[in-house]
């Protein structure tokens, strides 16, 4: 395994999204500029694409300036700048027409920590999974 100051295997790392979170809860409270977390965990089944592969359709379908990192086995985190849950929701729902993936959808609040905003995009994902897979969840 290949591993360059964030990236494993050409995909960004937790360790690197961690770094990207803490500045999108700087620029909120610095700037009041939303920031929304995505956490998706790709569905597996027969033929499709692994966790690399998922991550290329989400950054072909982000603006040049979002991030995408594995966060944890087959899921990955983005973190879309100037962003809202709803505008993320639209970006998410193109990239399901081409991977399975189940998600969960959040904004970082000004009053919270890294840690709280992605437990709560976890349990938003986990609510997708529960539902059926291949779903989106907000809150």
């Amino acid at each position: 395994m290949t591993q360059v100051r964030g990236v494993t295997n050409g995909l960004r790392d937790r360790r690197a999204a961690e770094h990207r979170l803490q500045e999108a809860i700087r620029t909120l409270r610095e700037q009041r500029l939303p920031s929304t977390v995505i956490l998706a965990e790709v569905d597996k089944s027969k033929g499709d694409p692994d966790v690399e592969a998922a991550a290329v359709v989400l950054q072909g379908s982000l603006r040049s300036d979002d991030f995408v990192a594995r966060w944890v086995g087959d899921e990955l985190i983005c973190i879309l700048s100037r962003c809202t849950v709803s505008d993320a929701t639209k970006i998410v729902e193109r990239c399901r027409e081409r991977v399975s993936l189940s998600c969960g959808v959040t904004e970082v609040r000004l009053a919270e920590r890294a840690v709280d905003t992605v437990d709560r995009a976890s349990q938003l994902m986990r609510k997708s999974k529960a539902m059926g897979r291949n779903r989106i969840s907000t809150g």
